[in-house]
């Protein structure tokens, strides 16, 4: 009990856990974000990113990819709410 209530004060988790369901759902197309960054790099060609789910370069982009498959789900379901939200506003106004 201890230890989950240390983590649940933790804000950046707490996020996290509020948004699983974006995560799950989108993880994968934001892979692809690092797979954009990947053939850049090397210079591979584009049709790279239709590699499901990602392109197994280099071990140590899995920690982009931990990252950013986290990061851009967070932030796009953030942004999503507070859109609704405001738009919700709006229409309750008219």
């Amino acid at each position: 009990y201890g230890v989950s209530k240390y983590i649940t004060d933790i804000r950046g988790l707490s996020v996290i856990g509020q948004h699983t369901l974006a995560i799950m759902i989108l993880h994968f197309a934001a892979f692809k974000v690092i797979t954009l960054i990947e053939i850049a790099y090397y210079g591979l060609p584009l049709y790279v990113l239709a590699a499901f789910p990602t392109y197994q370069g280099n071990t140590i982009w899995g920690i982009g990819y931990c990252i950013v498959g986290v990061i851009i789900p967070v932030m796009l379901a953030i942004f999503w709410g507070r859109f609704k939200n405001a738009y919700r506003c709006r229409i309750s106004n008219i």
